[in-house]
């Protein structure tokens, strides 16, 4: 939400006028926060009255989402019903503050009244004498007052300030003032933009880093798992080949143990059949010394 104003265009001539809203940046319309510029565009406001006809329109200035770093604006262009441009007010509100600017500058037939003081702004536009009109406002009924902010009607009767050299110098510095607060508040918000961007890239080249740096250490995990995983195969393998190695030793053994085993096995065999034929010679022996005893 934005500064509000209650406006009005009251028409003190004696001409029939026509209202056109022709620029409008960043207002409330159409009743959205109860701000209804609309009501001034293409409208008619015959002599001697006013619009809205009782009181004031309620207009709101919107600064936020994307009228954040944008200012508040329109315009109003007065025309007589015959089509003579009366005057051209532009508004503008760049910071809780209604200001204007009026062409032609210097015209005393139509004044122009902003009052900022309060919460929501006062504007009212006053046509005494429209530009190509056949009479002036003299005689004209003003009918009732319906918008009596005191200031305002100080003004309508004369009391206080009309727009003159000194009022037009003041209001040119207002507008510079405003000018060059307005491109200091793009400037700001722009910088705080491109600061913001910054920080988002950076943001997203964190995010994208970290993806890469997780990915990255996924695949150190899975060649580190390897390689625990071969460590553990090559352990298992080099276990194998021990016990291979010890069984195949183990049969060599046997083979050598066998093949003693073998060899003497047939000396003794052999020492069985030596002694076996000793009994026979013996016997033999033995049987021809008893024979040579019987021959004896």
């Amino acid at each position: 939400m934005g500064y509000g104003a209650y406006m009005v265009v009251k028409n003190k001539s004696a001409t029939d006028l026509t209202t056109y809203i022709t620029h409008s940046n960043c207002v409330y319309d159409e009743g959205h926060e109860g701000s209804n510029l609309s009501i001034f565009n293409d409208a008619s406001i015959p002599a001697g009255t006013q619009l809205p006809s009782s009181g004031s329109q309620y207009i709101e200035a919107k600064n936020s989402g994307s009228c954040f770093f944008e200012v508040s604006s329109f315009t109003i262009k007065i025309m007589t019903a015959g089509g003579t441009q009366v005057s051209i007010i532009d508004f503008t509100d760049a910071g809780s503050d209604w200001e204007y600017s009026q062409t032609p500058p210097d015209s005393n037939d139509v004044n122009v009244y902003v009052n900022n003081t309060g919460d929501q702004a006062t504007i009212a536009i006053t046509v005494v004498n429209a530009v190509g009109a056949a009479g002036t406002s003299s005689g004209v009924s003003q009918g009732d007052d319906a918008f009596e902010d005191p200031a305002y009607v100080a003004v309508e009767r004369g009391d206080a300030f009309r727009k003159g050299a000194a009022g037009q110098d003041a209001q040119n510095r207002r507008n510079r003032g405003e000018d060059e607060g307005i491109d200091e508040l793009r400037k700001k918000g722009t910088a705080g933009q491109d600061a913001q961007n910054r920080r988002n890239k950076g943001a997203e080249e964190d995010d994208e880093l970290r993806k890469k740096g997780t990915a990255g250490q996924d695949a150190q995990n899975r060649r580190n798992k390897g390689a625990e995983e071969a460590d553990e195969l090559l352990a298992k393998g080099t276990a194998g080949q021990d016990a291979q190695n010890r069984r195949n030793k183990g049969a060599e053994e046997a083979d050598e143990l066998l093949a003693k085993g073998t060899a003497g096995q047939d000396a003794q065999n052999r020492r069985n059949k030596g002694a076996e034929e000793d009994d026979e010679l013996r016997a033999k022996g033995t049987a021809g010394q008893d024979a040579q005893n019987r021959r004896n």
